[in-house]
């Protein structure tokens, strides 16, 4: 027999399981529930795993008023949708501008735009021998656009030692007033028995585009020929 209650105006219906249901899972629980709001649905078929049978039954209920429906749909209709997965972003006017500020072209392969900026400002030896730039001392930096909904950064910048302290400062600075806009992953020595001592230092971050190139070119500033020399966008008094 079906045990019915009334809760806020809710009708609570509880269903013993029938003794001649086919076994289709192990037992979980021994009652099924099921919640009439407002009420009148007839031929309601439930079917839940729990001691290992099958439940099934059929209820009437109070229905649900026409007014109830229609407001149902409106609420549904007027439901706000994510504009960001609706609206695909402008890469290439957002990689132009990125270029524009770092002050470096750069190549797109897909959704990530990469930067490559050479060390030839230095002449590195290892074991008494020069390494080419073309070996690897460049830096690298790559801005993407991340299926989360927002543009990321990934690199590598290549720095002399005396450089890497106010390059870690320049990304770790609060920009926007949000916090920092890069994280720094490693620094790490990149050669060994090296003259001058070089370093790699791996970033990540995440942010709007100009946002991003923003603080790329602040740290850029502290590296090779550009270290040192005042910056273009402030006025000396």
């Amino acid at each position: 027999m079906n045990n019915t209650t009334l809760v806020n105006n809710t009708t609570l219906v509880q269903f013993p399981r029938p003794s001649d249901a086919p076994t289709v899972a192990r037992a979980s629980r021994p009652f099924t529930y099921l919640c009439f709001p407002f009420s009148s649905v007839k031929g309601i078929w439930n079917t839940e795993s729990g001691n290992g049978r099958d439940a099934r039954a059929t209820v009437s209920a109070p229905a649900l008023s026409p007014l109830c429906l229609i407001l149902s749909l409106l609420a549904c209709l007027a439901a706000p949708k994510n504009s960001r997965a609706q609206v695909a972003p402008d890469h290439d006017a957002n990689f132009k501008e990125i270029s524009k500020i770092v002050g470096v072209e750069g190549q797109r392969t897909g959704d990530t735009y990469t930067l490559r900026i050479p060390r030839d400002d230095q002449i590195v030896f290892v074991d008494g021998n020069i390494v080419p730039v073309s070996a690897g001392l460049e830096s690298v930096l790559h801005v993407y656009w991340c299926e989360c909904g927002g543009y990321k950064s990934v690199g590598q910048f290549v720095l002399m030692e005396y450089e890497a302290n106010d390059v870690i400062d320049a990304l770790r600075k609060d920009y926007t007033g949000r916090g920092p806009t890069f994280a720094v992953g490693t620094v790490a020595p990149m050669f060994l028995n090296d003259r001058p001592r070089v370093v790699s230092l791996r970033f990540q971050g995440e942010g709007e585009p100009k946002d991003l190139a923003h603080a790329l070119r602040e740290a850029l500033r502290w590296t090779g020929e550009q270290r040192g020399k005042p910056r273009a966008d402030l006025k000396t008094p």
